[in-house]
């Protein structure tokens, strides 16, 4: 997946909003809904780790966006 190739061996990012040192989301450790929400086709981090993860790993960049909503319309969740 190419969000994998944004990450490359970080561990911790930059929160885009405060600008100080976050780790990532850990799929071993967090559990998503604690940090991030869909709205529509957009991912939202809803705490410094989901934010900075989101952000690091592009997750609403246009071809995410784009992938995401084909997706959706081939197995809607809702």
């Amino acid at each position: 997946m190419s969000c994998n190739l944004h990450k490359g061996t970080n561990l911790v990012s930059l929160d885009p909003d405060t600008n100080l040192p976050v780790r990532l989301f850990d799929p071993r450790k967090d559990v998503w809904n604690d940090h991030f929400i869909r709205a529509g086709v957009h991912i939202i981090g809803l705490t410094e780790i989901g934010r900075t993860t989101a952000w690091l790993l592009q997750f609403n960049s246009d071809l995410n966006l784009l992938q995401r909503q084909a997706i959706m319309e081939k197995h809607p969740l809702d």
